[in-house]
């Protein structure tokens, strides 16, 4: 976990200090006191991430539900990002850990996945405690949003799985793009000053760990790749542009629960309105590194999605 400095963020550095401390004891004995640190003025979430942040309904609705609704956005990212590291990520890197796929007999890779299941586990904590804060704050304890859609997928591909050889490969298709594409989206929320100090901290300690994944999963999924044979490295190529495309997925099963957990009466019809509306499906993703990682593997031109 990058905790390098408290210097990186001088004016929170106290909501960094809160952070880190944390982190080396048992939570139960002691938790930060991040509620001191959030200010009721600034959103949670930037408002130009909403798939609906120019429809006539929301744009009508007063300042205080507009801040409930990018609250609700942010539990809904980070509760997306707890549900894609306990159930994609670390899946997948336990796997690589336990050597199941050919490749990995190298001395470094079973420290690489241990040491990067622990960043995960870390990501977990802070994704809970950033929604705890919100919740809190706005008053939204009782919000329940559905299952992240990519995680229904790939829990749809292990369940249809024909041939026991083929679920390690869907989990890590699906990790290999979960750890290689999210860059872009959290450097946006990383740099966005307007949202709360703790969100937009969280976000960028997330961030540079992922950079550091990024590299290692290229590493390794090319060294895996390359040990298949062809009937594998064929599945591999087939099922990677199923889990890209749900990646990019805006979710909008998940927005429009939240929308109505709020009591907007016109839920429905923003979200319809939205879905009609191909500019507003797909979330930021950073494709460069597949992209070159597929390339070296001359698998590129076989992928179907435009990288």
């Amino acid at each position: 976990m990058d905790t390098s400095s408290t210097n990186d963020y001088p004016d929170h550095s106290d909501v960094l200090q809160r952070l880190c401390t944390s982190w080396g004891t048992r939570v139960a004995v002691k938790q930060p006191d991040l509620d001191s640190t959030y200010d009721l003025q600034k959103p949670d979430y930037p408002e130009h991430l909403l798939p609906f942040k120019t429809h006539p309904s929301y744009e009508n609705l007063d300042d205080a539900t507009k801040q409930r609704v990018l609250a609700g956005g942010w539990i809904a990212y980070n509760e997306k990002t707890i549900a894609v590291e306990e159930n994609i990520i670390n899946p997948a890197c336990a796997l690589l850990l336990h050597q199941t796929f050919p490749g990995t007999s190298a001395e470094w890779a079973p420290i690489a996945m241990a040491q990067t299941m622990v960043d995960e586990q870390y990501h977990i904590l802070m994704c809970l405690n950033a929604c705890r804060v919100s919740r809190r704050q706005r008053k939204l304890d009782g919000l329940q949003l559905p299952t992240p859609g990519i995680v229904s997928l790939q829990r749809t591909y292990l369940e249809g799985a024909t041939a026991e050889w083929q679920r390690p490969i869907i989990q890590l298709a699906f990790a290999t793009i979960a750890e290689m594409t999210i860059n872009a989206y959290l450097l946006l929320l990383s740099s966005d000053a307007t949202i709360q100090p703790l969100n937009r901290i969280t976000t960028d300690l997330h961030r540079r760990d992922e950079t550091a994944h990024h590299a290692l999963f290229r590493q390794i999924v090319k060294s895996v790749f390359l040990g298949m044979n062809q009937h594998q490295q064929n599945y591999f190529v087939e099922i990677l542009p199923h889990g890209l495309r749900a990646f990019a997925s805006a979710e909008f099963h998940g927005w429009r629960a939240l929308l109505e957990s709020l009591g907007i009466k016109d839920a429905a019809m923003i979200i319809e309105d939205c879905e009609a509306h191909p500019a507003n499906s797909a979330l930021v993703r950073d494709y460069n590194g597949l992209k070159g990682l597929a390339t070296e593997l001359g698998i590129l031109d076989r992928i179907d999605y435009v990288l």
